[in-house]
């Protein structure tokens, strides 16, 4: 039997507009909500992480790059301990996804643990591989309209329509489950809260405060710049806090892959 590392073992293992299709039971109707894609050909960003205290939890970094008429998304983080949590999802243009690698390292009392994930975007369904243990599963589901993969929803919150008290609505498809279960979707809402100055290592931003609701977590809150090209300066998982320590909208070169 596979056996999963769950999503509390390691702190940097994240839990992390126009086309309506349903009403949700919340009574939001879901929709593409991407109105604009701000991104550089390439771009790095680095951030520090902290428990709700304050206390360090490791550092990482959020980067793109121009890919194959879209974008490949990444996130690499990792804590003083070892443990690691690194992906990336090959978007198009409006940040559909179509492939999504993930791997996660886990350190407990000196024996390593390690999960792969593959996902697959077919027309109508996705394809996923969960690998831990020198064991493997493979299963499918079928896609909901206007959904985008979980993993991307830090990216997301840079492509709304700015507009204060504005609420939209998608379905987050759950391909990279950290703990082995079976590919999910929930509906996902991001509430634009209005406007706020933050100050993060990297300095002062005016932001826009956006709350998130469902999903696969508790509420949680993303900053991102008011300035283009609105890169995210803060997310607080309630339990985990980003903070933006370092932005280069050209990097050069490409993110890291998260190969092993």
């Amino acid at each position: 039997m596979i056996r999963p590392v769950t999503a509390a073992v390691a702190p940097c293992c994240l839990a992390l507009v126009a086309l309506a299709c349903r009403s949700t039971d919340s009574g939001v109707v879901t929709e593409d909500v991407v109105s604009q894609v701000p991104f550089s050909d390439a771009e790095s960003a680095t951030y520090e992480l902290t428990d709700d205290d304050g206390e360090s939890e490791g550092s990482g970094t959020l980067g793109l790059i121009r890919r194959d008429d879209g974008y490949r998304l990444v996130q690499d983080f990792a804590d003083e301990d070892g443990n690691s949590d690194c992906w990336e999802v090959q978007v198009d243009d409006a940040l559909k996804p179509s492939e999504v690698f993930r791997h996660i390292v886990r350190i407990d009392d000196g024996e390593e643990d390690s999960v792969e994930i593959t996902a697959t975007y077919l027309e109508e369904t996705v394809e996923s591989e969960f690998a831990a243990g020198g064991e493997s599963k493979t299963e499918e589901g079928d896609l909901p309209r206007n959904y985008y993969d979980s993993l991307t929803e830090v990216f997301l919150l840079r492509t709304l329509d700015f507009v204060e008290n504005e609420e939209f609505a998608f379905n987050a498809v759950f391909t990279a489950r950290p703990d082995g279960r079976d590919i999910a979707d929930d509906e996902t809402i991001f509430e634009i809260e209005g406007q706020e100055i933050i100050e993060v290592p990297a300095g002062e931003y005016e932001t826009w405060r956006i709350r998130i609701r469902g999903g696969f977590g508790a509420d949680r809150t993303g900053w991102v710049s008011v300035e283009e090209p609105h890169e995210l300066v803060r997310f607080d998982f309630g339990f985990l806090v980003y903070e933006l320590t370092d932005y280069a909208p050209e990097a050069a070169g490409e993110p890291a892959t998260c190969t092993p």
